[in-house]
């Protein structure tokens, strides 16, 4: 199991010029798994510099599912559209995305949480068009009309509108 040291150096050498060293810290941060996720999150939200910022959020992306509700989480508590971006950028770029929980956040009250939902789901692409089109045809809101406009952003023209639309 990581000790709290380890993880704060594995942070730190993400940093490191050596590009041995930031591979071998972000593989062990994913070795880590959930563990780290938190810790990756903070960092992101604290640190200044953009490249271990990429470091940490393909970390993320590459531990998947244990990192999908606390990476939405923070994208819904943070307001920093900087720190925003790396957390949309860890969800698009994982395996096996999480289609149906990054779709719920077109329906969000929060424009900006939509716009990085279309923007997610776009990265995705094809293994989002299925689900996309589902919460379409089910939904007469925000997330059906967003889901239609994704579909679009995609290149995907929906055959159906909402319920209730021509």
């Amino acid at each position: 199991m990581i000790q709290e040291t380890d993880l704060l150096e594995y942070l730190t050498d993400l940093h490191a010029a050596d590009l041995e060293i930031r591979h071998r810290a972000e593989d062990a941060l994913v070795k880590e798994g959930s563990r780290a996720v938190q810790a990756l999150i903070q960092f992101l939200s604290e640190e200044k510099d953009t490249e271990p910022k990429w470091y940490a959020a393909r970390a993320l992306a590459r531990i998947g599912e244990p990192a999908v509700i606390p990476l939405l989480d923070a994208l819904a508590e943070e307001s920093r559209d900087e720190v925003r971006r790396y957390l949309a950028a860890a969800l698009a770029e994982m395996k096996n995305a999480p289609v149906e929980e990054i779709i719920s956040l077109l329906g969000s009250e929060d424009p900006e949480l939509r716009r990085y939902g279309t923007m997610i789901l776009c990265r995705i692409g094809g293994p989002a068009v299925g689900a996309l089109k589902k919460a379409m045809r089910e939904d007469e809101g925000i997330l059906g009309r967003c889901a239609q406009y994704t579909l679009l952003r995609i290149g995907i023209e929906p055959r159906e509108g909402p319920p209730g639309r021509p």
